[in-house]
Parts: structure tokens; sequence; C-alpha cells
């Protein structure tokens, strides 16, 4: 299965790019959003970091990108997915 996820992923863009959004949308701080609604997208960010962490595993890649430290994102997730 991990071979058939990976083959569709054409670049680790994906996983930094979505981990980025969801990072931003999180420390935006906007009024609008709801603390719930942001527990909520933190939630989402770690279990992606999960997904692309075992996708790594399988993928040089993607293990390379996760392990970058300009991207305050995938620090954050990192440092913060237990």
């Amino acid at each position: 299965m991990m071979e058939r996820i990976l083959y569709n992923i054409e670049e680790t863009n994906h996983v930094t790019r979505t981990l980025r959004q969801l990072h931003k949308f999180v420390e935006e701080k906007n009024p609008k959003i709801s603390e719930e609604v942001a527990i909520m997208a933190r939630e989402v960010g770690h279990d992606v970091y999960i997904f692309a962490y075992r996708l790594g595993m399988h993928s040089p890649t993607i293990a390379s990108a996760l392990s970058s430290e300009k991207e305050a994102a995938l620090t954050y997730y990192r440092v913060h997915t237990g």
C-alpha cells in the first residue's frame, strides 16, 4: 500500500505545503476562528506529520524533506508530535 501512495505523491512539496498551511492557520490567531477549530487544525497537522513520517520510512526524499530546519511548521510538528 505504501508503494501505491508513494507513487501517487509526485513531490514532497504536497506534504510540506499541507503542514505549512495548517501551521499558518493555527498561528494566525484569527479572532473569527474559535479555539476549538484551532485545536482541531493542530491535531490534523499532527496526523499529517505522522503519516508523512511513516511514508518517510519508505522514501528517503520525504524523510529528508521532513528533517528540514528551514520550515517552521516542520520543526513545530517534529518537536510537538509524540
